[in-house]
This record gives C-alpha cells, structure tokens and sequence, in this order.
C-alpha cells in the first residue's frame, strides 16, 4: 500500500507532531491546525497546565519574646520553675563538668547561657547551669 505525501498531509503531521511535543514538554504554542481539506484554521496559543504548586506549609507562628531574668545564685529548683512560670519552655539543667542535675532543690545555679536582661523567643534552650 502506498501512501503519497501531499502538501497538506505533510502539514497534518508537523501539526501532529508539534501538538504531541506541546503534550509532553508541557509548553506555549501558536500555530494553525490543518482540516481535511487542506485548509488553513488559525488556533490561539495553547498551554498545558503546569503541576499544581506543593501544599504550603502553615505558618509557624513567631514565639513571643521575654526577657531572661537573672537567676544566679538561685536554687535550680526555683530558678527553673520561674523561667518555665515565664513562658520559656526550652530550659535545662547542666553543670560545667557534664555531671548529671539530680534533685535539682540541692543544687545553685552559678551561671546561664542566656545573659540576664536578654530577649529572646520563649521556645530558645536557656541551660541553667548549677554547682552544690
């Protein structure tokens, strides 16, 4: 069976074939579509719909800041429950030689990792830390 090639079955297929390309790249294209008869029938440019964007995240909401009171010298106990009493509520107990804080009511707080007088988010570690 043979098939001769006339001009508008030429055309048909750069139009098949550009129209398949749009498809699968996914892109803009104006051109004109052929009909049976050889006729020319103008299109309007074409998109193919882009992925539809990722869900959003929701917001996290900033956390409110407070200021860090001074807690030298306070029993950790006490010291913790203020700054948790505050708001804050990333707070820890250490000590400077990695000893574990075990019934923190017999232990003072020497120093903190936050500077007395400092704002900061409630939800930032403030380390409290303590000696006997």
């Amino acid at each position: 069976m043979s098939h001769s090639w006339s001009p508008g079955r030429v055309l048909k297929a750069v139009a098949a074939v550009t129209g398949a390309l749009v498809l699968c790249c996914g892109g803009v294209v104006a051109g004109a579509v052929i009909d049976d008869d050889s006729t020319w029938i103008a299109s309007s440019p074409s998109t193919t719909p882009a992925s539809p964007p990722p869900p959003s995240r929701p917001a996290r909401a900033a956390s409110p800041q407070l200021t860090v009171p001074d807690l030298r010298h306070e029993n950790a106990a006490v010291a913790e429950e203020q700054l948790r009493g505050l708001g804050f509520t990333n707070v820890s107990l250490g000590t400077r030689n990695d000893s574990w804080v075990v019934l923190p009511e017999s232990w003072t707080v020497r120093t903190q990792s936050v500077a007395p007088g400092r704002r900061l988010a409630t939800d930032t570690l403030i380390v409290l830390f303590c000696a006997r």
